[in-house]
């Protein structure tokens, strides 16, 4: 009797679980929010240290707004594939980790301060897709 209950149990999270997987993507049923036309937003990639560990940083009109060489970062060397803003102060980047990790990050101050709204693991950025100013899209290709 355990070993039937168990084999049912599998399953139903075998099945649930194949249903939550989406293998393509037809697109989005709502527009892309309207982004800030010539940005005064830029950033770079760079390493520093001498093990070369990535590391970003954000500019404003070319002055550096946000940075991630060095201090805390030490341990978690990152670098930016995307970052696109909405208005003079809300913006979201994709960002990227150790482990092929992806992170969605969004500020409201101008750039200074960054907090994660989401990650994934992924092999492949592909793009990001921001709907309005709560909700933002990681377009990736895992595999």
């Amino acid at each position: 009797m355990k070993k039937n209950i168990t084999i049912i149990m599998l399953t139903i999270f075998v099945s649930i679980y194949e249903l939550s997987v989406q293998t393509s993507f037809l697109g989005f049923d709502q527009p892309q929010c309207h982004l800030l036309e010539n940005s005064p937003y830029a950033y770079y990639s760079t390493t520093y240290g001498k093990h070369n560990c990535p590391a970003y940083i954000i500019t404003k009109n070319g002055i550096g707004v946000y940075n991630t060489v060095g201090g805390s970062n030490d341990n978690n060397p990152s670098w930016i594939y995307d970052l696109l803003f909405i208005n003079a102060s809300t913006g979201f980047s994709t960002t990227g980790g150790i482990f092929n990790s992806l992170y969605v990050e969004k500020t409201m101050d101008y750039g200074k301060k960054w907090n994660v709204l989401g990650a994934v693991s992924s092999s492949t950025f592909l793009g990001t897709y921001i709907v309005n100013i709560n909700t933002a899209f990681l377009i990736n290709h895992i595999g």
